[in-house]
């Protein structure tokens, strides 16, 4: 009896349970919304409006959530709550009061459940890949429209503004602000859009009707100030880059833009060596094996001398502009040392004409400023003094940092009132067993020679220009030392310089010969009371003397012979269409005084120096082509006019270019010759 009464019992409970309504007439179902985000990383999901939660808009991704309210009311289904939705990976079904307790009743609810929660699958999942799809063809579109406008702006054309980023892009860079690769927006540096620089590129304009120069937005870097702050105490040392606000080697790449491809960097990189050495022998470019360097400014300036190796359409100078600018905020290192070096010898470009390009002594002033604020000129002068053996980068800092201060030293004496010179490092040098570095130490030699032999006379020079005013200089003194640094010079280019090959330095002596000499004349064209005729005939005749020589012209000929294909630095440039226009000017005035006197001029070097300068890519070429025929206006219409009549008819010579060099002074040098 007692088993029977047990096992009826049994039977009793799992009948019980069977009949159990699934849910208690008093309870109701807690249910947890959550949307996919939250659901996998089994976060609480809170704080929906019509956005989508709150995690999902701080994290800037669509929310299930809106899309499927945004399915709901695409169905026209108010009723239907949000989708079923995931939580900890379990479906959770609509929040409702179980009022069933047949199983016949629970089925159909289910079944009914099933049914509408599948079809809500179905219509989030197109929803969704409408989303998705509406949102690649929308960045594809924006993607091309920056490449359309990142190519205009980097070829010097106008651009014309992309619209303003919406609120998804910015939001969905994660941290709240606008990324700079995917929406590089163009602006114009007015009064109405000062407020609003959260953009990419500046459009600095220059006129109603001139063309924009982009330059590139440069954001706050924290995590460059974080790395600079957290360094070790191995190597660190104590210069403006000990904290820094920007990265240092992050400078525009050329790479990066998509102008250029690594490979075509690379064959640039090795044409670039074999030019290079022509003009002055470095131990980096010596050196066959070398490939390319990484850095972004280095290859930029290294591109600079390589204009038939750029495509038409693409103008480097707006980014060597960006380079220089971004130099300036601090991030600076040997890289950019080595990379002003290069740009000071680089050649005019072919878009100069429309971009007036940084001179060459800017160039080579920022090296030596930046070189002496992060220390290079105490480390060369430590390690020229020694006669140990130190690494090859050692060497090469050594190599470089006395190939700046000779640079600065000489285009300094050719574009600026320099009173001192800085000690050149290269003196301290000593000889080595490899040739090629003994080439680049013999180099170096010869430059720091240049500059000792026109000590003397620049100090002459600010003597003068000190006390101008006050007392006239003593003429003989001066011709003295002015013909004794031009003998040396000339004796430097007879004796050191190997004429079967094209250096810089046969290009260097006689642009520094005629600075000097024109620096000579602004001393003495304008003499200060009290005037005496003998000191006023004596300075006039030292200018004759020092403008009747051709000076760059004919070395520039010979190198253009010699090697027609390559480039000629821009400062040699600029020195010649000076040369050009002062020698023509001479000899129109010597020959308008004495047509019978036989000058020392070479009109068929000089005509032909005129072509091949009028025939330069860039600004050279546009200066002669645009502003040669102003050399010659205003001057006598005819040679065989006797001077002395045509002053009588006009009361004076009509022409005030004459005094340019004092026509007195002319026929004062013409009778005593």
């Amino acid at each position: 009896m007692s088993s029977e009464a047990s096992s009826s019992r049994r039977r009793s409970q799992h009948t019980s349970r069977r009949s159990t309504p699934p849910y208690p007439s008093d309870y109701v179902q807690r249910v947890y919304r959550a949307c996919r985000l939250c659901a996998r990383a089994k976060a609480r999901c809170g704080g929906v409006t019509a956005e989508g939660c709150s995690r999902c808009r701080n994290k800037g991704k669509p929310c299930s959530l809106t899309i499927g309210m945004a399915a709901s009311l695409d169905n026209g289904q108010p009723e239907d709550d949000l989708p079923a939705m995931q939580s900890n990976g379990h479906e959770i079904h609509n929040d409702d009061r179980s009022e069933t307790t047949s199983d016949s009743a629970l089925f159909r609810h289910r079944r009914m459940s099933d049914q509408r929660h599948h079809q809500q699958q179905q219509q989030q999942h197109q929803v969704s890949n409408n989303f998705v799809e509406d949102r690649v063809r929308y960045l594809e579109e924006r993607l091309a429209a920056m490449e359309r406008e990142q190519q205009r702006s980097w070829t010097g054309t106008a651009a014309t503004a992309l619209p303003a980023p919406t609120e998804f892009l910015i939001s969905s860079t994660g941290d709240g602000r606008s990324s700079g690769h995917i929406d590089p927006t163009l602006l114009s540096l007015t009064a109405a859009s000062i407020p609003s620089l959260d953009n990419t590129h500046l459009n600095v304009s220059l006129g109603a009707e001139a063309d924009t120069i982009p330059i590139k937005r440069r954001r706050f870097d924290a995590r460059a100030v974080s790395r600079s702050l957290a360094r070790g105490t191995v190597g660190l040392v104590f210069d403006e880059t000990a904290i820094t606000l920007l990265e240092r080697d992050d400078y525009p790449d050329i790479q990066k833009r998509g102008l250029l491809s690594a490979g075509q960097v690379e064959m640039a990189f090795h044409t670039f060596k074999h030019i290079f050495s022509r003009l002055i022998p470095m131990l980096p470019f010596l050196d066959v094996t070398v490939s390319a360097p990484r850095h972004p400014f280095v290859i930029l300036a290294i591109l600079a001398h390589l204009p038939d190796h750029i495509p038409e359409d693409i103008d480097i100078d707006p980014i060597i502009d960006e380079s220089i600018l971004y130099a300036l905020t601090g991030a600076v290192s040997g890289h950019v040392v080595l990379a002003l070096f290069i740009l000071s010898l680089a050649p005019v470009t072919r878009h100069s004409a429309s971009h007036t390009p940084v001179t060459a002594l800017r160039f080579i002033s920022l090296a030596y400023s930046i070189g002496c604020d992060i220390g290079f000129d105490e480390r060369a002068r430590s390690l020229a003094e020694t006669e140990t053996i130190y690494p090859r980068e050692n060497l090469e800092t050594v190599l470089l940092w006395s190939a700046v201060v000779n640079r600065y030293s000489l285009l300094r004496l050719q574009f600026t009132r320099i009173s001192t010179l800085p000690h050149q490092v290269s003196l301290d040098l000593k000889d080595r067993t490899s040739p090629l570095i003994q080439q680049c130490i013999d180099h170096l030699e010869i430059e720091s020679q240049i500059v000792d032999t026109c000590r003397d006379l620049i100090s002459s020079f600010s003597t003068i220009e000190v006390q101008h005013g006050r007392q006239w200089p003593e003429i003989s003194t001066l011709q003295a030392s002015w013909e004794s640094c031009m003998q040396k010079l000339d004796d430097i280019c007879k004796t050191r310089l190997d004429g079967s090959a094209p250096s810089i330095l046969s290009l260097d002596i006689p642009s520094i010969m005629y600075g000097l000499t024109l620096r000579m004349t602004c001393l003495l064209v304008n003499p200060w009371p009290p005037l005496s005729l003998e000191l006023i005939q004596e300075s006039q005749n030292l200018l004759v003397m020092g403008f009747l020589r051709p000076y760059i012209i004919k070395p520039y000929l010979i190198h253009r012979r010699q090697s027609p294909t390559l480039p000629v630095p821009r400062h040699i440039m600029t020195n010649l269409l000076g040369c050009l226009a002062t020698t023509q000017r001479v000899y129109i005035i010597l020959h308008y005084v004495a047509p019978d006197k036989q000058l020392p001029i070479n009109l068929e070097e000089l005509a032909e120096a005129e072509a091949d300068a009028r025939s330069q890519k860039g600004i050279a070429g546009a200066a002669v082509r645009e502003m040669w025929n102003q050399l010659h206006e205003g001057y006598p219409p005819s040679n065989e006019q006797d001077p002395q009549s045509h002053q009588a008819q006009n009361g004076e010579l009509s022409v005030p270019d004459l005094d340019f060099l004092g026509l007195e002074g002319f026929e004062w040098f013409l009778q005593n010759v």
